[in-house]
């Protein structure tokens, strides 16, 4: 997935990193990349449901709860 992002194919990535979230859905990092996929698209809704699945699974991880405070303010959920 990384070198799929590293060439701009954010379609290609989230795919791979669903696909990898679907074969082990405990991981709050494959979760988190598919948000950042989606925020590279301003998909930012779909991008705010992913950020806070990988927050519900690791709520002590700082870097998806960034993700998850850059999609909420994106999408107006903070003021």
């Amino acid at each position: 997935g990384y070198k799929v992002v590293d060439a701009g194919d954010f379609e290609g990535a989230l795919l791979i990193f669903r696909r990898a979230s679907e074969l082990d859905p405990s991981r709050a990092d494959l979760r988190e990349l598919s948000a950042q996929c989606l925020m590279q698209m301003d998909r930012w809704e779909e991008a705010h449901v992913e950020a806070l699945q990988a927050h519900q699974l690791d709520p002590d991880w700082a870097d998806g709860a960034i993700t998850l405070g850059r999609t909420a303010r994106n999408t107006g959920r903070l003021q």
